[in-house]
């Protein structure tokens, strides 16, 4: 793969994980207007936290993939399996039906 080709994918991983968690927060920003709840709450929905982590797994692949130096790929692929892990727990946690804990402040609110 030439070196242009490479680049430009590595850098499209870490866009597309940017891209993906504005899109994640956008859509639940507009679903807790729409319900009245507070953003936190909707973004503490496991199927919100599986998407996120993911968000954040392919941000910090591409930057893993695009760094200079070996100390921060190591960094980076560090947060990478951090990432991974968390996506699986809260894809474990959809996939259980767990609901998040409570939001106290909208409970004032009702």
């Amino acid at each position: 793969m030439p070196a242009s080709w490479y680049h430009l994918v590595a850098n499209a991983i870490w866009i597309l994980g940017c891209a993906l968690a504005l899109a994640t927060v956008s859509v639940a920003h507009w679903e807790a207007q729409m319900r009245g709840e507070r953003l936190r709450v909707i973004l503490s929905w496991p199927r919100r936290q599986v998407i996120l982590h993911l968000a954040g797994l392919s941000f910090s692949l591409g930057m893993a993939v695009t760094s200079p130096s070996l100390v921060q790929f190591g960094i980076w692929l560090i947060l990478v399996v951090v990432f991974a892990v968390q996506a699986r727990a809260a894809w474990l946690a959809a996939r259980r039906g767990l609901k998040p804990v409570a939001d106290p402040a909208s409970a004032d609110r009702r």
